[in-house]
């Protein structure tokens, strides 16, 4: 029977409209971290749960800071204190919102019977809850329902700052300094009460603000916190030394605790010292936490300690390293992600690196070296075997030990490239800068032809053509190393337009993001350019183009977009997205893609992999039909290359290609020389829609094709 002319038409034309790049069936994943936000108090109570104070409320955590969970309870300038009794009963406070009680670990809060504003406080013996405000201290026997207040001190505006207790029972508080209005010294000090609270005496530091008050339970001493120095006294009021010797000159003291075993510990910005009382010296027991300062801690031998941060969220001290590992809350804008040649992964960010530990959602700092420079970009080049950092601080790579990131510029680079014959390149707020190979001192490189501007984007391709992408002057091309430039794309926009990412293809095909017009892509080397119109946004921040059988890229604004015909057309990837601003994209051996935000990292994983299955020697050309056919999304492709090298002075070259019913390519899944040998790849299908494909096989001008179907 014959079709009709109309049939047939309509036939091709449901075909043509049924392929469509379906991205969108694959779905993004977030990671945990990398982390930020300013963390005011960290607790651990007595069964091991974390409660934070943040800016952002109270969080808390059940799994040793693997996840927080935010409680919805939050005080307007943060808690004054936070402690737990032996019910484990927690406690909190501010100056302007006065006391509050949980008694499950922080996820629910009730207002106490106090209301006025705290400075302090603490647990007294019979499990008594102590805190100081304005002049008076307020203890309470029954979980915060009524209060016995006193008032250690005659002036009205002091306020109470620390408080402790002794062995005996006698509650000691600190003041803070000022001036009174009726008295012709300073007041503040120390007050101390030997019956509850009911009388109070002067002990001494008259005039000076006391910041912490800590009692040693082993040998009774009183220990005093006052203006970045410790005092302490085992005797009397008039008995005071200065006891700093062990602090390092850089450490900044902001606090006084006791541990669980009666120890004084005192938290500084650098980490935690232990005060050894038979030495009658400070020791450090925690390691620095580089770059990031420590605004609070909670420390205790054989117990978790946390360390929170002004900027760089919480901290967990990882005992068998020694090493601090982030661990929450507030993730972090993430810059750019990249692996380095041992599979771990970085993420740069606005305030230096991180890498990914081995344990799920918690990171590194790893920027000694590098401070808390921006990073754009993060790289690991197979020429050099160099891990590189493209940085506002300029260029650096990674030591050998992982440990440490060495420079090579001072200069701001937003991007870099090796040549394979050594030479390298980077894209700088000067121009371009080169340094010769083997030689890793960069010169200036702005040869004639090429604008004083800002390089935000360099490429070279596989003839050692140089591509600068400039700010507000499109992208310029060297044929001789930088001497001299010229000017691509006289008959596109592009050249007004400001260049923020460029690659080259295997086969040559350059791609240039622009900051406010789109995606281009040129065939030619750079004579013309294309207008990629299926990519959405206008904003290109990234592209990923050296997998043959997908091509990705990122905005800034519109997600991701994903092409499979080399770039020609796009579709938009972003199912399961939440955050569209991309920075950065990455996409490892195992197709698995990171893309970079700011609100973290997401990723994803398409499966198309190549494998060798045998070396014994085919002796010809095959393609074998795909199993399952017909498939849904993947499918298993298998041929061999023939051992027939002896004329050969280099590999044959293997091709496989998939196309659709117009003859259209779909994907390049191989495309390398390969030694003789049966192969098989995995084709996935996801972003195709269902329908008849082709898959042919080109080695050496011998081409077998067969078809398969996809079925969804």
């Amino acid at each position: 029977m014959k079709i009709s002319l109309f049939l047939r038409y309509s036939i091709i034309t449901f075909l043509l409209c049924a392929f469509q790049i379906h991205a969108q069936s694959v779905s993004w994943s977030k990671m945990r971290g990398p982390y930020t936000g300013s963390i005011q108090l960290v607790y651990v109570d007595r069964l091991g749960d974390v409660i934070a104070s943040t800016a952002d409320g109270f969080f808390r955590s059940t799994d040793h800071g693997k996840v927080w969970q935010q409680t919805g309870f939050s005080l307007t300038y943060g808690a004054s204190f936070l402690l737990t009794d032996s019910n484990n009963y927690l406690y909190t406070g501010s100056i302007t919102e006065g006391a509050f009680l949980s008694t499950d670990g922080g996820a629910h809060w009730t207002r106490t019977n106090y209301n006025d504003r705290i400075y302090s406080g603490c647990v007294l013996s019979g499990n008594r809850i102590c805190i100081g405000g304005v002049q008076t201290v307020s203890i309470s026997t029954d979980q915060g329902q009524t209060w016995s207040v006193s008032r250690p001190t005659p002036y009205q505006n002091s306020q109470i700052l620390s408080l402790t207790e002794d062995n005996n029972g006698y509650i000691y508080a600190g003041t803070q300094s000022f001036t009174p209005r009726t008295a012709p010294r300073y007041a503040g000090g120390i007050y101390y009460s030997k019956n509850n609270g009911k009388l109070w005496q002067f002990y001494g530091m008259d005039t000076l603000t006391i910041e912490a008050l800590v009692m040693e339970k082993g040998t009774g001493t009183l220990y005093a916190l006052i203006n970045q120095t410790v005092y302490s006294t085992q005797s009397s009021e008039n008995n005071w030394v200065k006891d700093n010797v062990g602090f390092s000159l850089s450490a900044s003291i902001i606090d006084l605790q006791i541990t669980n075993s009666g120890e004084v510990i005192a938290i500084t910005n650098i980490g935690v010292f232990v005060h050894n009382a038979m030495l009658h010296r400070w020791e450090k027991v925690t390691p620095d936490i580089p770059t990031v300062t420590i605004t609070t801690s909670s420390y205790n031998p054989g117990s978790a300690t946390f360390a929170g941060t002004d900027r760089n969220g919480m901290f967990y001290l990882d005992d068998s390293s020694q090493t601090w590992i982030q661990c929450g809350i507030n993730q972090d804008s993430v810059t750019a992600v990249g692996l380095s040649d041992d599979n771990i992964l970085y993420a740069g960010t606005n305030d230096g690196i991180y890498k990914q530990t081995s344990l799920e959602g918690l990171w590194q700092r790893v920027s000694d070296g590098l401070g808390r420079e921006k990073v754009f970009r993060l790289t690991y080049d197979t020429y050099s075997g160099r891990f590189y950092a493209i940085t506002a601080g300029g260029l650096f790579f990674l030591s050998d030990n992982k440990t440490y990131w060495i420079p090579l510029t001072k200069q701001w680079v937003y991007d870099f490239v090796q040549a394979p014959t050594g030479e390298k390149y980077a894209g700088s707020t000067g121009g371009v800068l080169s340094a010769a190979a083997g030689d890793d001192l960069f010169l200036d490189l702005n040869g004639v032809g090429l604008p004083v501007s800002k390089i935000y984007a360099i490429a070279i391709d596989s003839s050692e053509n140089l591509y600068a992408g400039t700010r507000g002057a499109g992208v310029f091309k060297s044929t001789n190393g930088g001497t001299f430039w010229n000017q691509t794309g006289i008959s596109s926009s592009i050249i007004f337009n400001s260049i923020n990412t460029m690659t080259i293809d295997p086969y040559g095909r350059i791609f240039a993001g622009t900051d406010s017009s789109g995606l281009y892509y040129s065939d030619n080397a750079g004579t013309t350019w294309n207008y990629a119109s299926t990519v959405e946004g206008n904003t290109i921040t990234c592209i990923l183009a050296d997998n043959p059988s997908l091509y990705i890229s990122g905005t800034m604004g519109n997600g991701v977009f994903a092409s499979t015909d080399r770039g020609t057309h796009w579709k938009a990837m972003n199912n399961g997205l939440t955050d569209f601003k991309i920075s950065s994209l990455f996409m490892n051996v195992d197709r698995a893609i990171y893309a970079a935000t700011t609100s973290g990292i997401f990723y994803t994983t398409i499966t198309t992999a190549v494998s060798r299955s045998g070396t014994g020697g085919p002796v010809t050309y095959r393609l074998m039909q795909n199993y399952p056919n017909p498939f849904n999304p993947v499918t298993t492709i298998q041929f061999s290359v023939p051992n027939d090298i002896s004329n050969r002075s280099q590999l044959p070259m293997v091709a496989l290609i998939v196309y659709d019913m117009t003859g259209r390519e779909i994907a390049t899944i191989v495309h390398e020389r390969k030694m003789p040998g049966m192969y098989e790849v995995r084709f996935d299908g996801s972003m195709c829609s269902s329908g008849i494909y082709f898959y042919s096989l080109t080695i050496d001008g011998y081409t077998q094709t067969k078809s398969m179907v996809l079925i969804k």
